[in-house]
């Protein structure tokens, strides 16, 4: 679960332990209530700055970029592609450590994604327009999931989800169902791994964010290859 980055006490109720196809994204416990202070635009995309951090961020995004880079059937797909692997890393690693995604970080990441899909197009391969009406419900379902299920999404998963909506609607509905679904099983098997290996408990609290930068990134690998 991610928050938003605005000033006011934010509810992070949830734990891993929450049963059903919403829950397994979330967590279960009791609420507890915390003050969450929006950060500055460097802290909203490098939370911590220490060498371990630099470095797996670094390693994300240079594992993703190069995969996507592989499979990539036109040159003008790559600023697309190195884009989504940046501000999926960052966004990600921030996530992970803060459970939290800043407002800035979400709005520059969908600022971004417009000229860089627009200059996708030029490879002839996507919709422009399916790329908007995919971040539009992208956006819409991760709300409605967020009313029906408060305790298992944050704001800032609701407002990542039409960032990465637009790069799995340009490359088709199919892609973007396939992102969204693979987004919950990618979150169900990590809180799985984490259970098994004693690195999370069941009032432990997981961020959704990752989950939903590897869903995306599993989706459009499997499009594209």
């Amino acid at each position: 679960m991610s928050h938003e980055s605005t000033t006011h006490p934010a509810s992070t109720v949830g734990h891993v332990g929450t049963v059903g196809t919403v829950g397994t994204v979330g967590h279960v416990g009791t609420a507890q209530t915390d003050e969450y202070v929006a950060p500055g635009w460097v802290a909203s995309f490098l939370p911590r700055r220490d060498l371990s951090y630099l470095a797996a961020t670094a390693a994300l995004f240079a594992a993703v970029a190069l995969a996507l880079a592989l499979v990539a059937p036109s040159a003008f797909l790559l600023p697309a592609f190195f884009g989504l692997a940046g501000f999926g890393a960052l966004i990600s690693a921030g996530d992970a450590v803060t459970k939290h995604i800043p407002n800035r970080a979400n709005g520059l990441a969908l600022a971004s994604a417009v000229p860089l899909l627009v200059l996708a197009r030029l490879s002839q391969h996507g919709s422009l327009w399916r790329g908007l009406l995919g971040a539009l419900a992208a956006f819409l379902a991760y709300f409605l999931l967020s009313l029906i299920s408060p305790g298992s999404l944050g704001m800032g998963d609701v407002k990542f989800a039409p960032y990465l909506g637009a790069y799995l609607g340009y490359f088709g509905w199919t892609c973007w169902t396939r992102g969204l679904l693979l987004g919950f099983v990618s979150q169900g098997l990590l809180v799985g791994v984490g259970l098994a290996t004693r690195q999370l408990t069941a009032r432990s609290r997981v961020a959704h964010g990752p989950a939903m930068w590897l869903g995306t990134v599993l989706a459009l690998f499997g499009t594209i290859a």
